[in-house]
């Protein structure tokens, strides 16, 4: 199983009582990145298939930082593995990827600078007979907001997780299956079904 660089303190006190607690010596590799874009990737399909959220904060949260990590994904490969060059490549070429880094841009910035500047919202959230769906619009910063254009949140996240699992492929990076294998499954799983469907 592939592990992230961890400490680790254990404090048994008298009686019966214990404090566990860890400590990420390394910080966070493209690993931890990845094995989060790929768990948040299962939770929203689970959710667009009908599991329980407390509220529409929690898929929210969900999609929020699913769209982060998937931007600061693209940091990652290129400063831990030296794949600047790729990254660019990778990032011209996908939609979901460019949406994703508009989306981190303006959650971060609020406000971006140019009249050239991509922003991009959560602009939509409901139930279905299904379960829970998620709307992201994205436009130009000094556009009205009636020119925007959606996409479905679950599609961009499945769009911009299969353009990384691409990346990773085309450039030789394996994938940490000790941390993603029971993710994998689920969604490797459900895109065979989808394909079976027509």
């Amino acid at each position: 199983m592939d592990e992230l660089p961890v400490s680790g303190v254990i404090e048994v006190k008298a009686g019966l009582s214990a404090q566990v607690s860890v400590q990420y010596t390394g910080g966070w590799g493209w690993e931890a990145r990845w094995l989060l874009v790929t768990k948040y990737l299962a939770r929203l399909q689970d959710i667009y298939e009908g599991a329980q959220i407390e509220s529409n904060t929690d898929l929210w949260a969900i999609m929020n930082s699913l769209l982060i990590d998937a931007n600061h994904l693209g940091e990652a490969f290129s400063h831990q593995l030296a794949l600047a060059k790729e990254v660019r490549t990778v990032m011209k070429s996908s939609a979901e990827l460019r949406i994703c880094r508009d989306y981190a841009n303006t959650w971060k910035h609020f406000k971006r600078d140019g009249s050239n500047a991509r922003v991009a919202y959560i602009w939509e959230d409901g139930t279905t007979r299904a379960g829970h769906y998620v709307t992201i619009a994205h436009r130009l910063q000094n556009d009205p907001p009636e020119s925007q254009t959606t996409i479905d949140g679950l599609e961009l996240a499945r769009g911009a997780w299969q353009a990384w699992r691409a990346f990773m492929s085309d450039n030789g990076v394996e994938e940490p299956i000790g941390l993603t294998q029971p993710y994998l499954e689920k969604l490797i799983d459900h895109d065979v079904a989808r394909i079976n469907q027509g």
